[in-house]
C-alpha cells in the first residue's frame, strides 16, 4: 500500500459512474494528484468540494501507477469571498481549471501552490486581479513559457521597457521598438515589480499579454480551448468599457 497526506487545492470535480467523484488536487509537496474521492464522505465535505477550496488529503493506492483514493477533510473554505461577484468566480474557476489542465501529474510546484493560496487571501481585497495576472505569469514559468521582462531583447537596458515581443516573450525598450511598435505588445510594469500596487492600465496589459501567451502555448492541451475563451470574455467584461 502507498500513501501519503499533504494540503491541497482542489482544482476540479467530475463525476465517475453513478455514484464516485474523480478529484484533482495541487498539493504543497506532492503536485498535481488525480484520485478517486472516498466511498464514504460527509454531506458537509461534500458540500465543500468546491475548486478553491483547501483540504487536508490523504491518498492511498495499492501499488504505483493506480486511480487511488482521496480522504479529504476541509482546511479552508474560500469559496465564501466568491458570492454575488461573477468576475471573482469566473477567475478561481479559469485558474484552477487552467492548473488542472496544464500541469502534469506528480511534478512539484510549491511556488504555484503558494502564489494560489495568496491569491485565495486577496479575494476579499481590491488587489485579487492583479494578483491573479501574477498567477498566470507563474503558470508560463512553471510550464516553461516564462517572460523575460527584465531587460530590453536589443539594447539589454532595464530602463524605458515599452513592449513585449509576442515571438519571443522579451521585453523592448522604448527606443528599439519604436519602429515596431503596431506589432508589439504593450509591457506592463507589473513584469518587473509585482509587489507595489498598479494601476488599473497596468494590471489590463499584463493580463492582455499573459492571454496572448497562454492562447499561443497552451492551444494545444485537450481539452483547453474552450476554457481560454471563456477567460477572453472574463477580460473584456472587466475592461471592455462600451
Amino acid at each position: 500500500m502507498i500513501s501519503w497526506q499533504d494540503s491541497g487545492l482542489l482544482l476540479s470535480i467530475r463525476p465517475y459512474g453513478e455514484t464516485k467523484k474523480i478529484l484533482s488536487f495541487l498539493t504543497e509537496r506532492h503536485g498535481r494528484h488525480v484520485g478517486l474521492a472516498q466511498a464514504r464522505i460527509s454531506k458537509k465535505t461534500g458540500l465543500a468540494l468546491i475548486p478553491g477550496n483547501v483540504f487536508d488529503v490523504c491518498w492511498q493506492a495499492k501499488q504505483e501507477g493506480q486511480l487511488g483514493t482521496f480522504k479529504v477533510e476541509l482546511i479552508k473554505d474560500c469559496f465564501g469571498h466568491l458570492l454575488g461577484s461573477a468576475a471573482k468566480l469566473a477567475a478561481v474557476q479559469q485558474i484552477t481549471a487552467l492548473c488542472h489542465m496544464a500541469l502534469p501529474e506528480g511534478h512539484q510546484y510549491p511556488r504555484l501552490y503558494g502564489e494560489l493560496g495568496r491569491f485565495f487571501q486577496s479575494l476579499p481585497t481590491e488587489n485579487w486581479v492583479q494578483d491573479y495576472a501574477k498567477l498566470e505569469v507563474i503558470l508560463l514559468e512553471e510550464m516553461g513559457f516564462g517572460l523575460d521582462t527584465r531587460r530590453c531583447a536589443v539594447t539589454h537596458t532595464p530602463e524605458n521597457l515599452k513592449w513585449i515581443s509576442p515571438k519571443t516573450g522579451r521585453a523592448v525598450c522604448e527606443a528599439a521598438g519604436a519602429e515596431y511598435a503596431d506589432k508589439l505588445l504593450p509591457y506592463s510594469p507589473i513584469f518587473k515589480d509585482d509587489e507595489k500596487q498598479h494601476s488599473q492600465a497596468d494590471i489590463q496589459s499584463a493580463l492582455y499579454v499573459t492571454g496572448f501567451f497562454l492562447k499561443k502555448h497552451f492551444s494545444d492541451f485537450p481539452n483547453i480551448v474552450n476554457l481560454l475563451q471563456k477567460r477572453e470574455s472574463w477580460y473584456w467584461s472587466l475592461y471592455d468599457k462600451k
